[in-house]
């Protein structure tokens, strides 16, 4: 599980700071909408999976963007 917040929608990007499970630090991930060309910066341990479910779910609020963007979201896998 990991949080995102922070998020922010603009005409080229979507981008948050997630924060994973059990962790006090921060990384940060960036998708370009033009080509899904992605920046990432990860938190020491948590390389692997994390930055891409982070990526996963800001892709998430993009194709259910009903409203507005929200502030934080949660993102749960198992």
């Amino acid at each position: 599980m990991l949080r995102l917040v922070n998020i922010k929608k603009t005409n080229d990007y979507i981008e948050a700071n997630y924060i994973p499970e059990d962790c006090e630090s921060s990384g940060f991930v960036r998708m370009y909408l033009n080509d899904d060309k992605i920046i990432s910066e990860t938190v020491e341990g948590y390389e692997t999976t994390y930055p891409s479910m982070a990526i996963k779910g800001l892709k998430n609020i993009l194709e259910s963007q009903k409203c507005e963007i929200p502030k934080e979201k949660v993102v749960m896998w198992y």
